[in-house]
């Protein structure tokens, strides 16, 4: 009796685990804008992978033959790994004739460095170190009057002479911002209500370089505010999640339709 029940305790297990962990691995399949509950499972797809690994372990030291069913669920989804880690040969040297360095940073409206020149100036400093050729700016704040640089100061501090920037539609005080050290032209501009992308073509030297500086849908949540216990909050965050990822999908569609076209 109690070796059946044993049994039968992990078989539900195992199906649970499958069906989540099944639902993370097609979640890149699936446009959220038809059914959006894969995408918000995806977002755990990591955390059920090494769920996995430790379900599988228990199940070979109890010398369960259910081992080779989670086995084999989780032989698709090491190929999922490699969009959450990626390796880096930081040995590998770049030809310097055809080689071309890109920062980008989310500035998240300047929360930290509005009305702080100090700060400001040692984010500069940091990029400086960085020797690079490009910067992107996401949700880069453009209002003076909260004593932010002027984009003009902000290049001559950087040495990176020639910019581009947009700005969402519902301010014209935020948006993208792109500074470079070579001429750029735009492409495409495309705004939306408070993100939007830049599409530029950068002229190096040894190459015409066609550069997408974007911003997707926010999703407007605030991890340390949400209150687990509050089930309305719970069902608050849910539809946000729905939202952005809706709307992201969206926005993707527009960026690849305008790339779609590039050498």
């Amino acid at each position: 009796m109690l070796k059946f029940l044993r049994r039968s305790i992990l078989l539900i297990i195992v199906i649970a685990f499958a069906f989540f962990y099944g639902l993370a691995l097609i979640a890149p399949l699936v446009n959220p804008i038809i059914i959006f509950i894969p995408a918000i499972i995806g977002t755990a797809f990591i955390y059920l992978f090494f769920v996995g690994i430790c379900l599988a372990i228990l199940l070979k030291f109890l010398k369960s033959r259910l081992f080779f069913v989670v086995l084999i669920l989780l032989i698709p989804g090491l190929m999922g790994i490699g969009k959450h880690f990626q390796a880096f040969n930081f040995d590998r040297k770049a030809s310097e004739k055809s080689s071309i360095k890109i920062v980008s940073f989310n500035a998240q409206l300047f929360n930290n460095l509005s009305n702080n020149r100090s700060k400001q100036y040692r984010l500069i400093e940091r990029i400086r170190e960085l020797n690079v050729d490009v910067v992107c700016f996401q949700e880069y704040y453009f209002n003076t009057s909260a004593k932010n640089l002027e984009v003009y100061e902000l290049c001559k501090l950087l040495d990176l002479p020639y910019y581009r920037r947009n700005t969402v539609s519902s301010s014209a005080n935020r948006g993208q911002l792109v500074i470079s050290k070579y001429p750029i032209e735009t492409i495409k501009n495309r705004s939306y209500r408070a993100n939007g992308y830049q599409i530029l073509e950068i002229n190096h030297p040894q190459m015409a370089v066609n550069l997408v500086n974007m911003h997707l849908a926010s999703f407007k949540i605030n991890p340390s505010a949400i209150d687990t216990k509050n089930k309305k909050e719970i069902n608050n965050v849910l539809k946000r999640l729905k939202y952005g990822f809706q709307n992201r999908s969206f926005q993707l569609k527009d960026i690849l339709n305008d790339v779609r076209n590039f050498k």
